[in-house]
């Protein structure tokens, strides 16, 4: 409880870059963990392209992280939510695919899943795996491992928002 009355406080705006850096930081730190754990379950990693792969699977937990988001931080989450798209987007080169990528398929999925009582992480997988690993048959297994991949890395609002007060 005392805890909570020191914590630093933050804008919503840094919230928002820490949780980007945090995203990015966190698959750049595990990519050759998790390639050498998606090559164990028949997938040919010398074939992906790393920055590519790492890049979309950080799409990926972005876009699953809206749905914590709205748990974690309810009276903040849509604010916090377009400062990120507008992150996104704003991305030199690769902005408009990434807002495109989450806008137009992760998230109408996640909500489809949420909705369908399904898994969201099973289903962003399936998409991820169609995405980066297109040079291969639909394996279920590899999925799996890749959902679970994705998996470890959400949690990133519940960290913040433990380690900080957002205003």
């Amino acid at each position: 409880m005392l805890k909570k009355l020191f914590k630093k406080k933050i804008s919503i705006s840094e919230a928002a870059r820490i949780f980007m850096l945090s995203v990015f930081d966190d698959v750049k730190v595990s990519w050759n963990s998790d390639k050498e754990t998606l090559a164990e379950y028949f997938v040919d990693t010398k074939q992906l392209n790393d920055q590519y792969v790492q890049f979309d699977l950080a799409l990926a937990i972005i876009s699953l992280e809206f749905s914590a988001l709205k748990n974690v931080l309810p009276s903040q989450s849509n604010d916090i939510k377009a400062i990120i798209l507008d992150i996104v987007k704003s991305t030199e080169d690769v902005g408009d695919y990434a807002y495109e990528c989450i806008q137009n398929e992760y998230l109408p999925l996640i909500k489809y899943s949420l909705e369908a009582q399904s898994n969201p992480v099973d289903d962003v997988a399936s998409i991820l795996w169609k995405k980066i690993i297109d040079h291969q048959e639909f394996n279920s297994l590899s999925v799996m491992v890749l959902a679970r991949i994705i998996g470890v890395k959400l949690g990133k609002w519940k960290q913040i928002s433990d380690h900080y007060k957002i205003v």
